[in-house]
């Protein structure tokens, strides 16, 4: 990618907000050069930066509009992520790398940043298939640009249900209903509008008595 285009995902030119804070980004293979190039790029905008140069890690202080622009255009990843949301991800990698061989998609926080690097219109195409089959309840998309889709990851969505019916997610019940749900994604839903869809949901709802599980 060239630097032209580098500089449009980084919208250098672009207002800056007030906020300070201090976080850790890691910048996966980058080399020690690469580093202390973003050590420098940090300094310049007048934020304390800390480089891990062995682990290509940077803690830095300062404004976070500043912070972002610069990890963004570097392609760092947050490093403060819990559990869930690194399981949600590293799942959503092995089957993306499996279909997009020249595009990187990197975990920053709670969102799914995916940059296109060959062909944009063909990768979107893949990306939201591939969520809209198999991710549509786990990630929510949060923006999507010429080079760049992001996606946000949604954990904890059913904390609005009745807890009598929260599911466990560890079942062979709930697994066995994703692949049920994954099959009429994939056909069922292709096929109708958006009213179709609504009658359809509500004929499910009825035939399995789930009137009122949804608060």
């Amino acid at each position: 990618m060239d630097k032209q285009r580098l500089l449009k995902l980084a919208n250098i030119s672009s207002t800056l907000n007030e906020g300070t804070v201090t976080k850790t980004f890691h910048f996966k293979g980058k080399t020690s050069t690469d580093i202390d190039e973003i050590d420098a790029d940090f300094s310049r905008q007048g934020i304390k930066s800390n480089p891990d140069f062995n682990n290509r890690k940077v803690t830095v202080t300062g404004d976070e509009n500043k912070i972002k622009k610069i990890v963004k255009f570097h392609r760092g990843v947050e490093e403060s992520v819990n559990e869930d949301t690194k399981n949600t991800f590293n799942s959503f990698k092995k089957d993306f790398d499996n279909v997009i061989t020249h595009s990187n998609a990197y975990l920053e926080g709670d969102k799914i940043k995916i940059y296109l690097d060959t062909n944009p219109n063909k990768e979107k195409n893949i990306i939201n298939k591939l969520i809209r089959t198999k991710y549509s309840d786990k990630l929510k998309k949060a923006r999507s640009e010429d080079d760049v889709m992001v996606f946000k990851i949604i954990e904890r969505q059913y904390e609005s249900l009745n807890e009598r019916y929260r599911p466990n997610l560890e079942s062979k019940g709930w697994e066995a209903a994703q692949k049920v749900i994954r099959q009429l994604q994939s056909s069922v839903f292709k096929k109708l509008d958006d009213d179709e869809l609504l009658e359809f949901r509500k004929a499910i709802a009825s035939a399995f008595n789930l009137d009122g599980i949804l608060k």
